[in-house]
């Protein structure tokens, strides 16, 4: 099982974001679920988070500019777990509303269509 805590974009100024040289951005908040360190990061305490717990069979969409950090639990020696990233094109103003493309649920949709459907269950944000 992997739990996600994912924070929406509007998060990000709680997130403590930096980008290293020739990396994408990232935060300086390594493990969000074992507690962060108020006196470090006190602004994180204004972070609105949505914790998911993604079991085997299951596949979660998280929308284009979601912070997400994840935890594996439950994995025996020698066990292994598998993340895909899958982009699909879709403009980032449909998920708000400002535009007819696209909308999560359709590229949940398409997901399920292009793996054979392996996913049992969808969970969406949003």
């Amino acid at each position: 099982m992997k739990t996600f805590h994912l924070f929406s974009p509007i998060q990000r100024p709680y997130l403590y974001p930096y980008t290293p040289p020739g990396g994408a951005e990232s935060s300086l908040i390594n493990d969000v679920g074992s507690g962060v360190d108020e006196n470090a990061f006190p602004c994180f305490k204004y972070a609105e988070s949505m914790t998911v717990k993604v079991k085997k069979g299951d596949a979660l969409f998280i929308p284009e500019g979601w912070w997400h950090q994840v935890q594996t639990e439950g994995l025996d020696v020698g066990s292994r777990s598998v993340a895909a990233n899958l982009f699909f094109e879709y403009n980032i103003d449909s998920i708000r509303g400002h535009k007819t493309q696209r909308k999560p649920a359709q590229i949940a949709s398409m997901f399920c269509q292009a793996t054979g459907d392996i996913c049992s269950r969808i969970r969406l944000i949003n």
